[in-house]
């Protein structure tokens, strides 16, 4: 029996955004990086140490909406990828899985997410977590 070593080309590596009581009439507005703490995190993104591609894309509400709409896309230096956006209405969690290669990124692009929100959404108070995707390939370490 002979026992071969594999490395792995690829890693899926989640990267997590948040906001809290998401306001209506929001435009591409930029996520903040998930902290944990008493304060909002001013990050606006994370800056990928590997080049790559985003193969998927998730949200969760604490509450569903009980109108308006919220869209939820992936973004690449600040820019929204319009195949990564998601529609939200009355959903409390959300996922799309995006075809490797798809979406790539270099090393040093930063990913990010932004939203945007009609002017009906929802009066009531609902929190955001978006996790993003990325697949980094490794095959040059």
């Amino acid at each position: 029996m002979e026992i071969e070593r594999f490395i792995a080309k690829g890693q899926v590596v989640p990267l997590l955004f948040q906001q809290a009581a998401v306001a209506a009439s929001q435009t591409d507005s930029d996520l903040p990086v998930a902290e944990v703490g008493t304060s909002p995190s001013l990050v606006l993104g994370h800056t990928m140490p590997f080049a790559g591609s985003i193969v998927g894309i998730s949200a969760s509400l604490n509450a569903a909406s009980s109108a308006g709409e919220l869209t939820v896309g992936a973004s690449i230096g600040g820019t929204e990828d319009a195949s990564s956006t998601m529609s939200i209405a009355t959903e409390t969690e959300k996922y799309l899985a995006i075809p490797r290669d798809n979406i790539p990124f270099v090393a040093g692009d930063v990913l990010g997410v932004q939203i945007s929100t009609d002017a009906s959404w929802s009066l009531e108070t609902r929190d955001l977590t978006v996790q993003l995707w990325a697949l980094v390939e490794l095959e040059d370490v």
